[in-house]
């Protein structure tokens, strides 16, 4: 997880073939601070189809150039360290 990033929100779905995998809204101070977490998931053994839905740079004086992004991504079982094939 890169140091700038924070999850919002975390949700696991069962697709309608009973796939397992979360949705993720999270921030970034910066929109590279983002795309760098989406990067991580997308080479992770334990993350597939990593989907960026939206991202949204906000702009006020609280928050300056701070990025929001959403996305989904599945979960691999079996390709966390130690886990069993």
């Amino acid at each position: 997880m890169p140091e700038n990033v924070h999850l919002v929100t975390l949700r696991p779905f069962v697709d309608d073939k009973g796939n397992m995998g979360l949705n993720i809204i999270f921030r970034g101070r910066s929109f590279d601070d983002g795309h760098l977490f989406v990067k991580t998931l997308e080479t992770s053994p334990i993350f597939s189809n990593v989907t960026l839905a939206f991202e949204e740079t906000r702009d006020s004086q609280a928050v300056q150039g701070e990025v929001e992004m959403a996305l989904s991504a599945y979960y691999v079982p079996g390709q966390d360290k130690g886990g069993a094939e």
